[in-house]
């Protein structure tokens, strides 16, 4: 057996969004990655990007805010990061949802990382200040 991972994760609902922290400690160095997936989105966007999406991408993004929608409603997911390119599923890992564009987060454990996911509509991006 080799060393226990520990792994926690707040999620606090906001007026517009929520906030999810992950924090990792336990294991020095090993690949981790935190998946969300999207379902009913056509597009994903930031200052780098513009793709459209059919709901069967696995994207990385390395940084910054992005956007995920359609025509009717988009979600800003952000601060992204991606220190790794290691996506692919081991062992015992969940299978990809059919028919959902997966975005991955990735980095080196051990991290402390918080992601906020804001509905662009409501009117506050809840980015900081970043453009996302």
């Amino acid at each position: 057996m080799g060393p226990d991972m520990q792994v926690d994760v707040w999620v606090k609902e906001t007026e517009d969004g929520l906030d999810v922290r992950v924090k990792t400690s336990g294991v020095e160095g090993a690949p981790w990655r935190i998946e969300l997936a999207f379902t009913g989105v056509e597009f994903l966007t930031n200052e780098y990007v513009h793709l459209p999406l059919t709901g069967s991408e696995a994207v990385v993004v390395k940084q910054g805010y992005t956007e995920l929608g359609n025509e009717r409603d988009t979600l800003i997911v952000g601060p992204c990061f991606g220190g790794h390119r290691f996506i692919q599923g081991k062992e015992d890992s969940e299978a990809k949802i059919p028919g959902a564009a997966t975005v991955y987060l990735t980095d080196y454990t051990p991290f402390d990382h918080e992601i906020r996911i804001r509905d662009k509509m409501a009117g506050n991006s809840g980015t900081g200040g970043e453009k996302p």
